[in-house]
């Protein structure tokens, strides 16, 4: 049921940009961004209940969550990038691969292993994922003679964005999914590099359950958090430090309000990480040199008030993708960030499909065949990971895993902000008279690929 309403929520935001762009083709890529990540704070905000503090507070304290923010909003703002500078369709076929990254670095950071009949199954999908979402441009007149070796150029910076991108997104899963089992395993890395158990034991398996959510009604100090929740919270469980072994009673809580936020909840995660996002955005807007995202910013609550047909459909817009990325962050908890993935890449066939449905996008002959490709390759995935033996095997005390310290996720996260603030440009709009020379993206913008 969950992928379902992923699913629903996915194409409507994807249909809903679309129309906004057909209404008005110079929207600002940077405020579109921005308007779904505030959305999306809004909302988690009012659905714990906690304000923009509590967020805020989950944000400060937890320092995975920068660097989750941080691949997050940049991975869609390089889907972003590159289907503004090269062709939106190259950019699709190098976004179906994000499986294989996600396998990689699953491999790299959470020593996760996968048979070679597990990795086979990722071929038929991934090629069927590319020859569903390739579409060639049609050749005009301007395109082919006067391009010359700078249109060349610009398809290569747009590709080499797509990997990028694909890296970003694969950052995101595997980072979410190593701050979740860190959390479970009860608490710090030792020396080694192994998850230690708030006993002191080293973590051999995942088998130890998630901890409990702490109880409102449950008679605490003033100022206090409950036991359980001290031992699991996050900042002992990402920083290093461990509950009081003696007995005594929990440092004291920051100032959220209560009952505190649970740190495991997908919502707190999708917040905190939204808040992050949107700062992000922000300084994305602000550094757009051509002034047209700035000017977009600040004319959009007039153009909101007005009812402006593309605004107001980008809200829709923006809603929906709120709500499908904070059910990505859900299945992420239950799913392994290569399963996630492979359910993040199917999407794309049913935002196509549901384009050609709802908004008559024809598909080709080659189309079909591909999306049949890609959901007999999902299935076969399926069967052969649940029986793949090395499945349960899953070391997140692997070496590569020891850099992700607080220090370390700090500096990362701020060497991403500046990279993206570095990476930002004006990209000219095109001319009224101009024919357009590619379909829209069926996905808006951002590709309808930020998970």
């Amino acid at each position: 049921m969950l992928v379902v309403v992923w699913y629903a929520l996915s194409s409507g935001y994807s249909l809903y940009a679309k129309i906004g762009l057909r209404e008005d083709p110079e929207v600002s890529d940077a405020v579109l961004t921005l308007m779904q990540l505030v959305l999306g704070a809004a909302a988690s905000g009012l659905a714990l209940g906690q304000g923009a503090w509590g967020i805020v507070e989950l944000a400060s304290r937890s320092p995975s969550i920068l660097l989750i923010a941080a691949a997050y909003t940049a991975g869609a703002a390089l889907t972003s990038a590159s289907m503004a500078l090269g062709s939106v369709a190259i950019a699709y076929v190098i976004k179906s691969t994000e499986p294989l990254g996600s396998v990689a670095l699953s491999r790299l950071l959470l020593g996760q292993r996968f048979s070679a009949w597990t990795l086979a199954t990722m071929l038929p999908l991934c090629l069927g994922l590319v020859l569903a979402c390739y579409s060639p441009a049609p050749a005009t007149a301007e395109s082919a003679p006067e391009a010359g070796g700078g249109r060349s150029t610009q398809q290569l910076a747009g590709a080499l964005l797509a990997l990028a991108a694909n890296m970003g997104m694969s950052v995101r899963n595997v980072t979410t999914k190593l701050r979740q089992v860190l959390r479970e395993s009860g608490g710090r890395l030792t020396a080694a590099g192994r998850p230690k158990s708030a006993s002191g034991s080293d973590v051999a398996t995942l088998g130890a359950a998630a901890p409990p959510l702490p109880n409102p009604r449950a008679q605490t100090k003033p100022g206090h958090l409950p036991a359980a929740s001290a031992r699991h919270c996050d900042d002992s469980a990402e920083s290093g430090g461990a509950p009081a072994a003696n007995g005594a009673s929990p440092a004291p809580a920051s100032r959220l309000a209560s009952p505190p936020l649970a740190p495991e909840s997908p919502v707190a995660v999708f917040g905190a990480v939204s808040l992050c996002g949107s700062v992000l955005a922000l300084l994305l807007v602000l550094a757009d040199p051509s002034g047209r995202s700035q000017s977009h910013l600040a004319a959009l609550p007039g153009r909101l008030a007005a009812g402006s047909p593309a605004d107001v459909s980008l809200v829709y817009s923006a809603a929906c993708h709120a709500g499908y990325t904070l059910c990505s962050f859900v299945a992420l908890g239950t799913l392994e960030p290569a399963t996630h993935a492979v359910v993040t890449a199917l999407k794309q066939l049913s935002v196509i499909v549901a384009a050609a449905l709802l908004l008559g996008s024809p598909m080709t002959a080659l189309q079909v065949l591909g999306a049949a490709m890609a959901v007999g390759g999902v299935a076969l995935y399926g069967v052969v990971r649940s029986r793949d033996p090395l499945r349960a095997e899953l070391r997140p005390w692997h070496p590569a895993a020891q850099v992700l310290t607080s220090r370390s996720l700090t500096l990362l996260a701020a060497a991403a902000a500046v990279v993206l603030v570095a990476v930002a440009r004006p990209y000219p709009p095109a001319a009224a008279s101009a024919p357009q020379t590619e379909p829209l993206p069926l996905t808006g913008p951002l590709g309808g690929h930020p998970e």
